[in-house]
């Protein structure tokens, strides 16, 4: 049956937007929807139609499957997802017919979820397929296990194999690979498995006619969210035309020596045509280029090749007879950034210019360690920022004085930041009862767990705690750091689930579990004294037959709060199923056992009265079947027999009496099952 507290207590609180659709006819009408979806819609969209929404295009679509779920009464999802259009989120919808159970209403119970994540995955998925397709280098991706999962057309292009001669196989048993240079592969595989990136400047692979060729291979990690190597991808580039350059430079590399090898500082001489005509070592070391190469690039070749980045505008040139100095970056044949400052001196001879020395000065590490420095205390920043816009964070002086807290505790806990910073950390409600978090900081380790807190106005709140203790350079704590995550809403739920496990859900008493551990519990204890009531209603098949389950639920309703308001506060009454239900009594010692007599007669009395359960009125009456414990049973399962045969026995007898259990029943029950 439809309840607005039930859909209010699971729905409000979620993120996505619920709607509760209620069938009639030919048309679906709004029946309930949750606070998220109100923030949007307002309340005046409760009792419309689906028809009213403006968007008739969007009606049509959705009425589709709407209609659907109505014809084959199954759950469906449908989505709505439109890739590579910036203007336009994605959604999927969960559609899930729902009947009361006490009439024949159908309603649709549809919870929508922003899914534009999913397109931006899709969206990535989609380029990666073209670049993989269309890129002109050959690509093979493999399994963290070595397997191969993919080659692209240019792998087909460029060995001869066909796709489906390699996948499925380990890279390194490929056909392209020689059997000399197999184990190369080992070595490779360990890395990438640790995340690394590795790059082969230099190897050779075979066609599938058998012809070797240079390559260059890049390999490159792919990981999963939670940074776990999944996969890797294999890029390789025939480099067959610069082996053959690099071998005729290497003919001719002794006719390039410079008179500047030994120069700290990388020097070249240019000339009016940009010709590099000599180059030192240290330019070499600078650029990871040899001379030979240098000497086959012309200086604007140079400039564009190792992407030469200038720190300020230039508006002069090289060869005007100045001599200019200045910054830039460039990126060296290992495509390693680095910093340089540049000299242009002017070569003058017969008072022309001929050329030029460039003079470059490399301070990349000096650089590097100021740009670090600062990149550091921007990641500081932004951790900060993460973490204040993500987690509940307070900071605590060794004495417990709170020294820093951020938006969100102040949200969660209500007090202001006069109130917080400057008090003592229990007097902001942080919990201060948890050992082993105090001792375990206290000896400068980090402490994780569940705590509770209270805000300002006394109502608890749960967190998951995290405290770090900040030392000094002598090692001595001067901070504590404390990171709390919200677990509140999963706290309320684990206490919802496990009162639900151990209650009866029609009348909400404690059930045959909680009987169960309760009274171990009381027995372990040598609790003694205990007396077991066995209650079961006489007619209530009859008001079940007569008046339906309804009436019959209603009743067994009626009848738990009647027992309730009958017992003693020492008294717990169970739900075993059905009519039955289970009393125990513990303050029955000799002085009060006059009570307890008194108390199930008036128990027994108060059940006779005349029900008026949903409109009808009719009479009920009670049997009871009494154990004591441990004169009847040592164990809960001996106390319930012996109380369910004296119970069988007042049944037997007339019905509508108390029976307490003695030993001839006993015997009269084993003849009657062993006849």
């Amino acid at each position: 049956m439809y309840n607005e507290e039930s859909f209010r207590f699971f729905f409000d609180n979620m993120k996505e937007l619920v709607f509760l659709m209620e069938v009639k006819e030919d048309e679906f009408y709004y029946k309930n929807m949750n606070q998220s979806a109100m923030n949007i819609y307002g309340e005046t969209l409760i009792g419309q139609p689906l028809e009213n929404l403006k968007n008739a295009t969007l009606y049509e679509y959705i009425l589709y499957y709407y209609n659907l779920v109505k014809e084959t009464n199954k759950p469906i999802r449908y989505r709505d997802v439109s890739i590579f259009n910036s203007s336009k989120e994605a959604y999927e919808t969960a559609l899930t017919p729902i009947w009361d159970e006490y009439s024949t209403k159908m309603y649709i119970l549809a919870i929508t979820t922003n899914i534009s994540d999913q397109r931006e995955k899709e969206e990535d998925f989609a380029l990666m397929e073209s670049f993989l397709e269309n890129t002109a280098d050959t690509i093979i991706i493999s399994a963290a296990d070595d397997t191969v999962l993919r080659v692209n057309q240019s792998f087909e292009e460029m060995f001869g194999f066909k796709r489906a001669d390699v996948v499925g196989i380990k890279r390194s048993e490929l056909p392209i690979i020689p059997k000399d240079y197999a184990p190369e592969t080992k070595g490779i595989l360990t890395k990438i498995k640790a995340g690394e990136s590795v790059t082969v400047s230099e190897t050779v692979r075979l066609t599938k006619s058998g012809r070797v060729i240079p390559v260059s291979i890049s390999y490159s990690p792919i990981c999963n969210q939670r940074g776990q190597v999944v996969a890797y991808s294999s890029i390789y580039r025939d480099i067959t035309l610069l082996k053959k350059l690099e071998a005729e430079v290497e003919k001719r590399k002794e006719h390039y020596k410079s008179l500047f090898t030994h120069h700290n500082n990388g020097v070249c001489i240019v000339d009016l045509q940009g010709n590099l005509l000599k180059v030192n070592e240290a330019l070499e070391e600078i650029t990871g280029y040899s001379s030979d190469e240098l000497k086959n690039m012309s200086y604007s070749m140079l400039v564009e090749k190792m992407d030469v980045r200038f720190y300020t505008a230039i508006n002069w040139n090289i060869f005007d007879g100045e001599t200019h100095r200045g910054k830039i970056t460039l990126r060296n044949k290992q495509d390693e950034k680095l910093y340089v400052t540049f000299t242009v001196v002017p070569i003058i001879v017969d008072e022309k210019v001929t050329g030029v020395f460039i003079i470059l000065h490399d301070h990349t590490k000096e650089t590097e360690a100021n740009l670090l420095l600062d990149k550091a205390l921007k990641d500081l920043e932004n951790m900060k920022h993460a973490l204040d816009e993500s987690a509940i964070v307070v900071s605590i002086d060794k004495d417990g004085i709170v020294t820093y807290v951020n938006d969100m505790f102040l949200e969660m806990s209500h007090y202001s930041k006069d109130e917080a910073v400057g008090a003592h950390y229990s007097d902001v409600g942080l919990n201060t009862g948890n050992e082993d978090m105090l001792h375990t900081v206290r000896q400068g380790n980090v402490w994780r767990g569940e705590v509770s807190n209270r805000d300002k106005y006394g109502n608890i709140y749960w967190v998951y705690k995290t405290v770090v203790p900040l030392k000094n350079i002598e090692d001595e704590i001067i901070e504590y750091i404390s990171v709390h995550t919200d677990i509140t809403e999963r706290k309320l739920m684990e206490e919802q689930l496990e009162f639900e496990a151990f209650h009866d859900s029609l009348t909400g008493l404690p059930n045959r579990e909680m009987l169960y551990q309760n009274l171990n519990n009381l027995i372990e204890k040598g609790t003694s004294g205990l007396v077991l009531l066995f209650l079961d209603c006489d007619n209530f098949k009859q008001i079940n037959d007569t008046y339906g389950h309804q009436v019959g639920d209603e009743f067994l309703v009626q009848y738990a709060q009647l027992l309730q308001r009958t017992i003693r506060s020492t008294d717990d009454i169970y739900r075993l199923g059905g009519d039955e239900f289970i009393i125990v009594l513990q303050d029955t010692s000799t002085a009060a056992e006059e009570h307890v007599h008194q108390l199930i007669q008036r128990i027994q009395e108060n059940l006779q009265g005349l029900w008026q359960v949903g409109g009808h009125e009719f009479e009920a009456t009670t049997t009871i079947g009494v154990a004591i414990y441990p004169t009847d049973g040592t164990t809960v399962e001996e106390l319930i027999e012996c109380a369910d045969i004296a119970l069988y026995e007042g049944k037997r007898a007339g019905k509508n009496n108390v029976t307490i259990y003695d030993d001839q029943q006993l015997e009269e029950e084993t003849e009657k099952q062993e006849a």
